[in-house]
């Protein structure tokens, strides 16, 4: 089987695949790693140019796929891969990740080193953080994952106690102790 670098979503503006498409090439010799990208096909158009000119069998594309599937699409990746520009720090939070740390997976983001998703993935150690633009260090962490069964169930470990940390009934609860708060003022 496959170990499964997942991409699920959107590719925005926010989302930096240079580096993406760097470690796909690195580790291409890895026949056992894939990266699949689901979402919209137009969004893929780029990276799948990029696949051809540089012969990429371990890229993948998939469309978004019905919420029936959605379960079984996000249990499918063994790390899940997020992006997102340095400079978009402070202005968006990627909610693949918690798409991600929802079924258990480590993450791998490429991105700030301050932000939302890297605090949580650190203080979780639900991952690891890989500066935003360097495919080199993208690839390593992928292979670190694929080689190293320990760091991989510890990561995996992480994310289910950040997923319990995160569920969406607790922060629906969060946001109405808030407003009950603010009304008491």
């Amino acid at each position: 089987p496959k170990f499964r670098v997942l991409y699920a979503g959107t590719i925005g503006r926010a989302h930096p695949m240079r580096n993406v498409i760097e470690a796909a090439e690195i580790l291409s010799e890895h026949k056992e790693i894939e990266f699949v990208f689901v979402g919209d096909p137009k969004a893929h158009i780029l990276l799948e140019k990029e696949r051809a000119k540089r012969g990429l069998e371990n890229v993948k594309f998939m469309p978004f796929q019905p919420i029936e599937k959605l379960k079984h699409v996000m249990e499918s990746g063994d790390v899940h891969l997020v992006t997102m520009r340095d400079e978009a720090q402070g202005m968006l939070v990627p909610c693949k990740f918690y798409s991600g740390l929802t079924v258990g997976r480590p993450t791998v983001f490429a991105g700030p080193l301050n932000c939302e998703v890297s605090n949580v993935i650190q203080e979780f150690e639900a991952g690891r953080v890989v500066p935003c633009y360097d495919g080199k260090s993208l690839a390593e962490a992928i292979y670190d994952y694929r080689m190293d069964g320990d760091l991989w169930f510890a990561a995996q470990e992480g994310a289910l106690r950040a997923a319990q940390f995160y569920h969406p009934n607790k922060s629906l609860q969060a946001w109405v102790d808030l407003l009950e708060e603010v009304q008491r003022k």
